[in-house]
């Protein structure tokens, strides 16, 4: 009968009340690990470059596209167990905000030269003519 049908269909899960912000968070989230290899692709060679007096750089350089991808792979047999542990949304957030936190971390370094092709942003004190 109609009695017997919730009141609310969404019930008390959170995740099924704001299907929007979850499902902006779930493509996001499948989306990080992609976009951080097709970003760091395009300029391996210039990182080889830039530390080419660095001995070993030709194996060097290209563990920025391998050490991600390996950390996934390590990590993806106790994901299940994790997102059990502290559910899916909350995990999501948490993880999107320290993806967020890390990668953003080396834009205020002072470690980079004004004028290094590692901060073409920055500009450099003395312009080219």
């Amino acid at each position: 009968m109609a009695a017997d049908a919730p009141a609310d269909a969404t019930g008390s899960d959170p995740v099924l009340a704001r299907p929007r912000l979850t499902l902006t968070l779930l493509l996001a989230g499948s989306c990080l690990p992609i976009l951080g290899a097709v970003l760091i692709a395009p300029v391996l060679p210039k990182l080889q470059d830039h530390f080419a007096t660095v001995s070993g750089v030709d194996a060097l350089a290209p563990m920025a596209l391998t050490i991600p991808a390996l950390s996934l792979a390590i990590m993806a047999p106790f994901a299940g167990a994790i997102i059990d542990r502290l559910g899916r949304h909350r995990l999501l957030v948490i993880a999107t905000l320290l993806y967020a936190i890390v990668g953003t971390a080396p834009s205020g370094s002072t470690h980079y030269p004004r004028s290094s092709p590692a901060a073409p942003w920055s500009a450099s004190p003395n312009p080219p003519s």
